[in-house]
């Protein structure tokens, strides 16, 4: 149900391109038929030209064009001439102000943007306009239908202490896709239901995570994941945690599920790899943040696409993946040189993030090399609940265990002596050394890795972090941990710290 006020001054934003299912059959509305069957009194309608009647007797409209009639019927040298923007706005307002009518101004963005250069005149006059009509006393409604997000409207327009009533229409949530367009919707969120249905079983996902990377501009991309559980080796600290405790909780939906998770430890360690599996084993899409949060120099731009981001989560469900948390966050407490555009931006993030309502419906997870970089506002548990420190392998079994599952996951063929080899004495080799040793070894020798090509590799390669850089950052992990009990044996983590 769309509610409307009886009278006043009301922005309509969102989802305002979508069908609207009425009952339990299939039957959609548009927008303006939606607008007409909840609106509170007889419609009028305009996209910037003269306003039209939408089913009002004949009799009650003369007596509309007569409220208007000094406004709507300018007769020129040539005879009648078009009304300008503004025109058509103060004709609403009379409207408006006069009779208990529900004025729908349509595509208002291009009237009342924050761009100087939308409308092709200068967008001010109008919003003092309808900034005008906020003050009036109304004895019907103006509606204004914009049909982008909400902040490409003018500043002024979007003042706190206005009275300016607020409608949004959101994306259809996981049980409306499921009803209008059948099972395979369940898992289709950020898509409208005009997009569902016209969306087939062989393109569906392929249309979501083009129309999440469109509506966010770049900033969200969607993707789905192949990556099970025995593509990972090692971190069975780390893995049964997930498996035992997070996971099942968000699978049931419930309020106990976390909101936020906070991967940390040194580059290299499966950190990205666990996020894919995490997205496979739930069945959801990954969600990955892009880290330039502040890329427009247009007044407003990166507002509306955080808000469009946001929406698009909460449409959705899933995993959301923010990948180097550190560098997309660390400069919070710094000196902002952009009129505080980031810091709106973010603030506006962390309030999303810290909302309860989303636990069991967004997980979102943070990797990170520098936790101690992060403010502590970000990182707080009911924003971030849980920490998961992640290490290089301890040992030559945990190092088996990734060489025998990068075989696996890139179908390698290597005899056993050369994995025992290789996981014996690669010590202080992190994954993604190993992975691109045995890539090298499989290049030379067309995917067969044997004993030889090991101990060359052995002699010729060297991890990418030193020895002692990589203790420090095992010492911070092990620090930023809240939960001993995810920690190695204290005889193996004073090994590696």
């Amino acid at each position: 149900m769309l509610n409307l006020p009886n009278r006043g001054v009301a922005v309509l934003h969102g989802n305002t391109l979508d069908v609207y299912p009425i009952g339990s059959g299939k039957k959609a509305l548009t927008l303006l038929e939606l607008i007409q069957r909840n609106a509170p009194h007889p419609v009028v309608y305009t996209t910037g030209g003269k306003p039209l009647p939408m089913r009002i007797p004949e009799d009650e409209w003369k007596e509309y064009e007569k409220t208007i009639d000094h406004l709507v019927n300018v007769k020129g040298p040539t005879g009648p001439m078009l009304l300008s923007p503004a025109q058509v706005l103060e004709a609403c307002l009379v409207l408006a102000r006069a009779h208990e009518v529900c004025v729908v101004v349509d595509y208002v963005e291009a009237l009342l943007g924050a761009k100087e250069w939308d409308a092709g005149c200068c967008s001010s006059a109008h919003t003092r306009i309808i900034l005008r009509a906020c003050d009036e006393s109304l004895k019907g409604l103006l509606l204004l239908v914009c049909r982008h997000s909400y902040s490409v409207l003018h500043p002024a327009l979007r003042a706190a202490h206005l009275p300016l009533h607020h409608i949004d229409l959101s994306l259809p949530d996981e049980p409306t896709r499921t009803r209008f367009a059948g099972e395979k919707a369940s898992r289709l969120g950020g898509l409208t239901l005009r997009q569902l249905s016209d969306a087939n079983e062989g393109d569906a996902f392929l249309k979501q995570a083009k129309h999440v990377e469109r509506a966010t501009e770049g900033m969200l991309t969607a993707r789905w994941c192949n990556t099970p559980w025995e593509h990972i080796g090692g971190l069975s600290y780390v893995l049964d945690y997930l498996r035992n405790s997070i996971l099942p909780a968000f699978k049931r939906r419930d309020r106990y599920s976390p909101v936020g998770v906070i991967a940390t430890g040194p580059p290299g360690v499966g950190k990205s790899i666990v996020a894919e599996a995490i997205a496979t084993d739930l069945g959801e899409p990954l969600f990955e943040a892009f880290a330039g949060f502040i890329k427009s120099s247009f007044v407003g731009e990166n507002e509306r696409i955080m808000e469009t981001m946001l929406r698009v989560l909460d449409g959705t469900g899933g995993i959301l993946y923010l990948d180097e948390g550190d560098k997309m966050f660390s400069s919070l407490d710094a000196y902002q040189g952009d009129s505080g555009v980031q810091t709106r931006v973010i603030g506006a993030f962390m309030q999303w993030l810290a909302d309860p309502k989303r636990r069991g419906k967004v997980l979102t997870i943070m990797s990170m090399n520098r936790p101690h970089a992060l403010p502590a506002s970000m990182r707080r548990a009911g924003r971030f609940d849980i920490v998961l420190p992640f290490f290089p392998p301890i040992d030559a079994a945990e190092r088996l265990s990734i060489v025998k599952a990068l075989c696996q996951r890139h179908e390698f063929d290597a005899p056993a002596e050369a994995l025992v080899h290789l996981a014996e004495k690669a010590d202080w080799w992190t994954g993604a050394d190993l992975e691109a040793a045995m890539m090298s070894m499989a290049r030379e020798t067309s995917g067969v890795i044997t004993l030889e090509a090991v101990q060359r590799s052995l002699k010729a390669m060297r991890p990418a972090i030193p020895q002692e850089l990589m203790r420090a950052m095992n010492q911070v992990t092990a620090e930023e941990c809240r939960d001993k009990r995810l920690l190695p044996h204290p005889q193996q983590l004073a090994r590696i710290t």
